[in-house]
């Protein structure tokens, strides 16, 4: 695990000294920054050392405004992700816990750059609706010009979070986690290897001694 704080101090954004960025090794790859479905829920089921969790992974679709395609990527999130990392939005609001649900992911963040550069900057642009893949979403919700580089993206999208047994591997997560008080690094990382991962055998391509790190 790493101190997101440590990780980006010299990248000019000071990030809360308590979250902590849950990576992985195995004997193939010695570093590695994405976790599979069945890690992250084993993750989230253990509270001894982390308060509280969040995830991210990266999609692919075209972002299309007014028939126009504008960007070829998104961001799904968990809905605590910005306020764990202490992100205020400049206008509008997060997403609410319920729309990182299956039916309900219709709503957007866009960021401070994506925002001047496709909606002029307008502050009505919040009830707007631009179409990710076959989704027509509205945009609830502008970022600050400032954010951490490993968050960053052009448009977010609430994170629904889904187990598939047939394709394990198919979303790759970004995971963090607040470190409880009184927590040490090394006892959150013992805790972390010390849980049972039962890996699907779906994932071939992946190294059955896979590590938290």
């Amino acid at each position: 695990i790493f101190s997101v704080c440590d990780w980006t101090l010299f990248r000019g954004y000071k990030s809360p000294p308590d979250i902590y960025a849950i990576y992985g090794r195995t004997d193939q790859m010695p570093f590695s920054p994405v976790r599979f479905d069945y890690q992250v829920r084993a993750y989230e089921q253990q509270k001894t050392a982390f308060s509280e969790y969040t995830k991210t992974a990266f999609f692919t679709d075209n972002i299309v405004i007014n028939g126009e395609p504008v960007s070829t990527s998104w961001r799904g999130i968990d809905a605590n992700l910005f306020s764990l990392f202490g992100i205020k939005l400049h206008l509008g609001r997060n997403f609410l816990p319920d729309e990182c649900q299956e039916g309900h992911a219709d709503v957007v963040i866009i960021n401070d750059n994506f925002w001047k550069k496709n909606f002029e900057g307008k502050p009505d642009v919040l009830g707007k609706q631009l179409r990710v893949g076959a989704s027509l979403c509205t945009i609830v919700g502008i970022l600050p010009a400032e954010i951490p580089n490993y968050l960053y993206a052009d448009v977010y999208r609430p994170l629904v979070f889904r187990l598939d047994p047939k394709d394990p591997g198919r979303v790759q997560y970004n995971v963090f986690a607040r470190l409880r008080p009184g927590v040490s690094q090394a006892q959150a990382l013992a805790t972390l290897e010390s849980l049972k991962l039962d890996q699907p055998a779906e994932i071939k391509f992946w190294d059955t001694n896979d590590h938290p790190l």
